[in-house]
């Protein structure tokens, strides 16, 4: 293997990031043991909970616990608190400077805790959002993915009623400009991308609303134009159940596109944040305080980022725009 490195976080400490975040650690590295990995977080915490595990990670791999506060303390698994938040946070902006300062090709993070980092940082709307603001990146787009699909949003972490007003040709454009781009860069020549409708069937043909027709089929007509093989508006109930037919699905919401995803695989899939300077992938799953420590947190979907991260570093760097 090249001289790979990656960049982790285990998201809020009090949650069940950390121990995911372990488990899938122990089982990756394994397997890749002379890949480096950079783990940012509270090192006495975490030895703490996993002396074992972490003693076998640095015997045995390139584990590398970063902690840019040493002294910071004070967590109770399973209880978040805003002083987890702003621990989580700290590594997340910790491990993008790196990323941003070293050139690393991919960032997998924990969850975190939205409401309580809005504690600490007021404009806080989610990790993408955190993510895009620290890069200085222009666009950032939001991809679920799954062994059975791969759909991206074109609005992220809004409230429904503010959705409408945010559906814009050029945010459709750029989306779906990310997604096209992502597609080709998993080597597949032509992806074909279906398009949701915003409304219930698609407006059926203006009758249950004007979005499709003034908004997003001619957001669809400029990109086939620029060569980029999509198709829609399609009713989102419907669509799901042919995804097959298409290389990925550009849904215009968060929940429009996260039920079906999280319906057919809860932990078979992983968050994908596009447009930074790095690939950012994550657990498709949040901070679960009420499982910490009962043995009953799947390890998958944290797993499946280090994997999926790995097959992108060995292959380019991500595309940006």
């Amino acid at each position: 293997m090249r001289n790979l490195i990656l960049s982790a976080t285990c998201g809020d400490p009090a949650s069940i990031g950390p121990e995911v975040c372990i488990a899938a650690l122990k089982e990756f590295l394994t397997k890749h043991p002379s890949l480096e990995l950079r783990l940012f977080g509270p090192s006495r915490f975490l030895e703490e909970r996993f002396s074992k595990e972490l003693k076998f990670l640095k015997q045995n791999t390139q584990l590398n616990l970063i902690d840019a506060e040493p002294d910071f303390s004070g967590f109770q698994p399973g209880r978040g608190t805003p002083d987890s938040a702003r621990r989580a946070l700290l590594d997340l902006r910790g491990a993008t400077q790196t990323c941003l300062r070293e050139r690393i090709p991919c960032l997998i993070t924990g969850p975190v805790d939205k409401s309580l980092c809005a504690q600490v940082e007021s404009n806080f709307r989610g990790q993408t959002e955190f993510l895009m603001r620290e890069s200085n990146s222009n666009s950032v787009c939001m991809l679920l993915e799954s062994s059975r699909f791969k759909v991206a949003l074109v609005t992220t972490h809004l409230p429904l009623r503010e959705v409408p007003d945010a559906i814009r040709p050029e945010r459709i454009e750029r989306a779906a400009r990310h997604l096209h781009d992502y597609l080709k860069a998993l080597q597949i020549e032509k992806p074909l991308i279906a398009v949701c409708g915003l409304n219930p069937h698609a407006s059926d043909h203006g009758l249950i609303g004007t979005e499709e027709n003034e908004i997003i089929a001619p957001a669809i007509k400029r990109l086939q134009d620029l060569g980029i093989h999509c198709e829609g508006p399609f009713p989102a109930d419907s669509l799901f159940a042919k995804a097959e037919a298409y290389d990925g699905i550009l849904a215009m919401y968060h929940d429009q596109g996260l039920i079906p995803i999280k319906t057919h695989g809860f932990f078979d899939a992983i968050n994908i944040s596009l447009g930074l300077p790095f690939l950012r992938l994550s657990v498709d799953h949040g901070t679960a305080f009420g499982l910490v420590g009962k043995n009953e947190a799947s390890s998958k979907s944290y797993y499946l980022s280090l994997e999926a991260a790995l097959r992108w570093a060995e292959r380019s760097s991500p595309p940006h725009s």
